[in-house]
């Protein structure tokens, strides 16, 4: 992860769009990294005094914002860092494995960071020195990608549907996608609706509307006004960058940020590239930000219905307005080819969740008849065979042999 973001790739475009639509900014909003590797007990005492850091001529001071006996958070505006004691002791299954219940280090590099202009880069390597973890390999957790663009009132009424949540569902259609690109486990996250109707959706807001698409466990596609003030908003650092690309105060209407969110769930069961989620490192996800912006914004599409048109939700045309915001990550350059997203089977989680059910047929059940049935269970219950050979998305795996290089746990 040695090479910088180029500064065409930060949302440098200028160009209104025949729909009128001006693009203003287009990056990275939110990147946690995490760290199996301890830190060092140097960085471990400086840390009640505050740790300093650099990066692209802006200075951070990380103070302690909370400490417990085995954990210590600091942060500034737009950084946050946790790492625990690196005298605690690990279980030996984690000693084994080398995975903590914890990672032993996690980084936040938020808004207001990316909204300085920093380089991520090297403001991981600038953190990692001072943590000690120099050569240490890094895993991405979660990504948040943005767009701002200047449009009239009218526009972003007709993005956020009036924030009339019966309109939302009648206008945006959640795309159902191939096993291979997405999936969802869980009674929960799995509320696919045949229509295409959004399967999680809400309004937020009583002046200005906040419109959410999608669960913060999996991707999630949040429209809201850019502009206005609010806590934590970014919106006062990247005026400057906004007028540079072309915006007009005075005269541009509102500006918009449309954010797509993917959580490190949705990350840890998708293969990015070639590799499996759980061990992606930030530049590999980076690098196909612009795919995954378009995987995004195709699941969910606005696409509401028009008179006379298509009625079938699937078959409507997307908004002009939308194909816009589909658009604006094409010329992220790291990556030409479109990404290779696909669902990773996790071995862990499986073992998790049976454990999860034994335990419920343990408080259910009287101890005969609990041993009774699991005994049943492992032998095989009778009537799956379907299942098994058609529908488990274990079932390449059979006997033992995967139709891919995942032969292990971790």
């Amino acid at each position: 992860m040695k090479k910088d973001i180029p500064q065409g790739c930060r949302g440098d475009i200028p160009g209104r769009s025949k729909f009128g639509l001006l693009l203003l900014n287009n990056s990275p909003d939110w990147l946690t990294v995490y760290y199996k590797k301890r830190c060092s007990m140097a960085a471990w005492d400086m840390m009640p005094d505050g740790l300093e850091v650099a990066s692209c001529g802006i200075a951070w001071r990380l103070t302690l914002a909370k400490a417990s006996s085995i954990s210590r958070i600091c942060s500034d505006e737009g950084i946050w860092i946790k790492v625990t004691d690196p005298r605690a002791e690990w279980s030996d299954a984690a000693e084994l494995s080398g995975v903590p219940e914890q990672y032993p280090v996690e980084v936040q590099i938020q808004g207001h960071a990316w909204s300085k202009g920093v380089d991520a880069v090297d403001l991981l390597t600038r953190i990692e020195d001072a943590l000690g973890l120099v050569d240490a390999a890094r895993i991405c957790g979660r990504l948040d990608l943005a767009s701002d663009f200047a449009m009239s009132p009218k526009k972003y009424e007709h993005l956020i549907c009036g924030g009339s949540m019966p309109r939302v569902r009648e206008n945006w259609v959640s795309r159902a996608r191939s096993s291979r690109l997405q999936f969802e486990t869980g009674p929960d996250r799995l509320q696919r609706d045949e229509s295409g109707e959004p399967f999680t959706a809400s309004v937020v807001g009583q002046y200005h509307t906040t419109l959410y698409l999608g669960a913060r466990s999996g991707v999630q596609l949040v429209i809201y006004r850019k502009d206005i003030e609010f806590e934590g908003n970014t919106g006062a650092l990247l005026r400057d960058k906004w007028r540079k690309a072309g915006w007009k105060p005075w005269g541009d209407g509102v500006v918009i940020r449309v954010e797509v969110r993917f959580s490190r769930e949705w990350l840890r069961e998708h293969k990015i590239g070639e590799v499996n989620g759980r061990d992606a490192t930030p530049d590999m996800v980076l690098d196909r930000a612009g795919a995954l912006w378009r995987l995004a914004t195709d699941q969910f599409r606005l696409a509401p219905q028009t008179k006379g048109g298509p009625k079938q939700r699937r078959d409507r045309p997307t908004s002009k307005v939308w194909t816009c915001v589909q658009e604006s990550w094409d010329d992220w350059s790291f990556q030409d080819t479109v990404a290779a997203v696909e669902q990773v089977n996790d071995i862990n989680k499986a073992i998790e969740n049976a454990g999860k059910r034994i335990e419920d047929l343990r408080l259910g059940l009287n101890e005969r008849h609990f041993a009774a049935v699991v005994a049943e269970l492992t032998l095989g219950l009778p009537g799956l065979d379907e299942y098994k050979l058609n529908k488990s998305r274990w079932r390449h795996y059979k006997d033992g042999k995967r139709t891919n290089d995942e032969n292990r746990s971790e």
